[in-house]
């Protein structure tokens, strides 16, 4: 009796633990879908018309890194009870700073706002990737693709940093190139985020029983005791005996 009521104790308490993660997950799915959205949105922008989305969208750059800045905030509260939530912070801190010479810029010109622009991708590029390790150490299901995403920032900044830039031709150039990088990374946003909704809706139906996974096991399962029967060339119970 004493270990069946320890038993029912701590299944009830694994279902908790299950339900406590799937109700954070539906939490939070949603801010990296909006920041796809707005990277998206510049991404299509740049690839439009970049030297004069460049030029006279200094303000739409402000006002896009400090919503970033805001939804990087959020996702670190929102996430404040796992290890490395603070990360999200900090991101939310370079962007509001990068915001802030962007807007406070008095006259900047082109080559200015590129080289910063690239500088902030660096910088969020880190500390996403260092965000992602700590979410990989918490178990969290979303630690691939932050870990990607952040990765991909990276290296975008550092090699366009590395090359330089040139006349006005190449300018137009790196403007495309960072209009497909927010689009690439926009993409990654919203697949991701998609990704953390589809969990959270599995471990619910999971928890209710009627779980895609669960009932493709239990499909499969009867017909592979059939077949290692058959493979096995013994004799199930109640069968009659081999004769020669």
């Amino acid at each position: 009796m004493d270990s069946h009521r320890h038993d029912s104790s701590a299944d009830h308490g694994d279902t908790a633990v299950v339900t406590s993660v799937s109700d954070a997950l539906r939490a939070v799915w949603w801010i990296p879908l909006a920041r796809g959205i707005v990277l998206l949105v510049l991404g299509v922008m740049l690839m439009m018309e970049p030297l004069a989305v460049v030029e006279t969208l200094v303000w739409v750059f402000g006002v896009f890194l400090l919503v970033d800045a805001v939804l990087a905030a959020a996702q670190g509260l929102a996430n404040r009870h796992q290890e490395g939530w603070r990360w999200w912070l900090i991101q939310g801190a370079v962007d509001l700073v990068f915001a802030g010479f962007i807007l406070l810029w008095p006259g900047a010109t082109t080559l200015v706002l590129l080289y910063l622009l690239l500088v902030w991708t660096i910088a969020l590029g880190v500390t996403t990737i260092i965000a992602a390790t700590a979410l990989a150490r918490n178990k969290d299901l979303s630690w691939p693709w932050v870990l990607v995403f952040g990765l991909v920032t990276t290296l975008f900044g550092a090699t366009l940093l590395i090359r330089g830039f040139g006349d006005v031709a190449t300018l137009a150039v790196i403007a495309i190139v960072f209009g497909v990088y927010a689009f690439i990374t926009g993409a990654l946003q919203i697949v991701a985020a998609f990704s953390v909704r589809a969990v959270a809706r599995d471990i619910d139906e999971a928890l209710q029983g009627r779980s895609a996974i669960l009932d493709a096991i239990r499909e499969r399962t009867p017909e592979r005791e059939v077949t290692d029967e058959a493979g096995s060339g013994e004799p199930s119970a109640g069968s009659p005996p081999m004769t020669r």
